[in-house]
């Protein structure tokens, strides 16, 4: 955990100083977005997708030599899974349906090569690791028989996740200072949620995709 800190906090530093000389931009950015569950310790069946949201701030050390730049966030991301079942009497009959909502709230700091083509309008792409923790876990139960009632099992999940972030996109030039963007992008999760599963050997991670929409300001 430590290690892992330090290192986010070595990049950032490393980036403030030297947009001292080059050109940086510092923005906010937020969305929707929709994440499920993959892994050989999940169920065909058992998960489907849930809407979520990501939102936060972003910094960009854009090379002036070419046109690659270091991306990093600091995003609240909400990701998760919801299911669904039926209730029956003694007899079998369906009675009622059940939901349940699983709503998994990390802190994501994705580090990412961009490389951006165009001037006015351009296109970009990214990619690079993303360092998630979980700070929040709740379960969200309605049933037809029952009152809605939330609870939080959040002991049964590891509390940090590693991903691959990848993302494309486009960004508008609207003032000297101003840059409008748009993105979709994808935080693929390689490392289990779920320690029940880690010690049987299975997997559950995390798959969640957000559109961002976002400001920068070029300092």
């Amino acid at each position: 955990m430590k290690k892992i800190i330090l290192f986010i906090l070595l990049i950032v530093i490393f980036t403030f100083v030297n947009a001292q000389e080059s050109k940086f931009n510092l923005g906010i950015e937020a969305g929707p977005g929709i994440s499920t569950l993959w892994g050989n310790g999940v169920q065909k069946g058992s998960s489907n997708l849930l809407l979520t949201y990501s939102g936060g701030l972003f910094f960009q050390y854009n090379n002036p030599s070419n046109k690659s730049s270091i991306f990093t966030n600091i995003n609240y991301e909400r990701k998760g899974y919801s299911v669904q079942g039926t209730e029956t009497d003694e007899y079998g009959n369906i009675t009622g349906i059940s939901t349940g909502k699983c709503n998994l709230d990390y802190l994501s700091v994705p580090i990412q090569m961009r490389l951006t083509f165009g001037n006015k309008i351009n296109f970009f792409v990214n990619g690079g690791p993303c360092f998630n923790y979980l700070f929040k876990q709740n379960f969200v139960v309605k049933s037809t028989h029952i009152t809605k009632y939330t609870y939080s099992d959040i002991s049964q999940y590891n509390r940090f996740e590693l991903g691959i972030a990848t993302g494309f996109g486009l960004g508008f030039v609207f003032s000297e200072k101003y840059l409008f963007l748009f993105e979709i992008r994808n935080n693929f999760g390689v490392y289990t949620i779920s320690k029940a599963t880690a010690i049987n050997g299975l997997s559950i991670k995390n798959n969640s995709t957000n559109v961002l929409i976002g400001l920068a300001y070029k300092l």
